[in-house]
């Protein structure tokens, strides 16, 4: 005799909206695991802390949970400094990935200083 307690997948429904949040907090929190275990030596930066850093002289970006120092780097981007500075203390992993193989080699010069706890 089967259990009358006990509830199949089939009989759980959510709207899809709380469906895909629910499914964002599950993959940032997994996320966030695996950027741990892989980097337990780099420092944990709050979002508060990435957006004081928006100037030409002190310019932090975010690209896939990690936080770069970029202020170096700025004066030699081949768009001119508004390509970054309008990203400055932001996300910018969508912008980033738009860029080439070789491009983004030249963000293996920019200095990691953190990771984001949680990451948008």
């Amino acid at each position: 005799m089967p259990l009358t307690n006990q509830v199949s997948s089939s009989q759980l429904s959510f709207p899809k909206k709380e469906q895909k949040s629910l499914l964002q907090v599950l993959q940032n929190n997994l996320k966030e695991k695996w950027i741990s275990f892989l980097h337990p030596d780099i420092p944990i930066l709050e979002w508060k802390e990435i957006e004081k850093h928006k100037t030409e002289d002190d310019c932090y970006v975010v690209v896939h949970c990690f936080a770069y120092d970029v202020s170096d780097f700025i004066s030699h981007h081949p768009a001119g400094k508004q390509a970054i500075l309008r990203y400055a203390g932001t996300d910018c992993t969508r912008h980033y990935e738009f860029h080439s193989t070789s491009a983004k080699k030249l963000w293996e010069t920019s200095k990691c200083v953190g990771r984001i706890h949680c990451c948008r």
